[in-house]
C-alpha cells in the first residue's frame, strides 16, 4: 500500500521526514531500554509472621480475600484477629 501524501507547513519538516522515512528503517531503530526493577517485599515483621503461622486454612482464605479486596488500605496488625492474639502472646 503506497504512503499517504500528507501536507505539511514548510516549519515542520522533522515530522514530514518522520512520515516519509521507509518503514525499514522505522523498524531499525534501537528501542530504549527501561531500567525497570522488581518490587520488593516490605520486610515482615516476626510478630506478623508468628500471627499468619498460627491462622487455620480458612483463616487464611478470609486473609487472603481481604488482601485482594481492601489493596493497600488492609493493615493486618489492625484487625480484630491480630490485636487479639497479641494480646494472648
Amino acid at each position: 500500500m503506497p504512503p499517504k501524501k500528507v501536507t505539511i507547513a514548510p516549519g515542520q519538516a522533522s515530522i514530514q521526514a518522520f512520515f516519509h522515512k521507509p518503514t525499514a528503517q522505522i523498524a531499525a531503530q534501537p528501542t530504549p531500554l527501561l531500567d525497570i526493577q522488581a518490587p520488593t517485599a516490605p520486610p515482615v515483621d516476626p510478630k506478623v509472621a508468628a500471627f499468619m503461622a498460627s491462622l487455620t486454612p480458612s483463616e487464611r482464605i478470609a486473609h487472603k480475600i481481604a488482601v485482594e479486596k481492601l489493596g493497600t488500605s488492609y493493615d493486618i496488625t489492625r484487625t480484630h484477629g491480630f490485636v487479639r492474639w497479641s494480646a494472648r502472646t
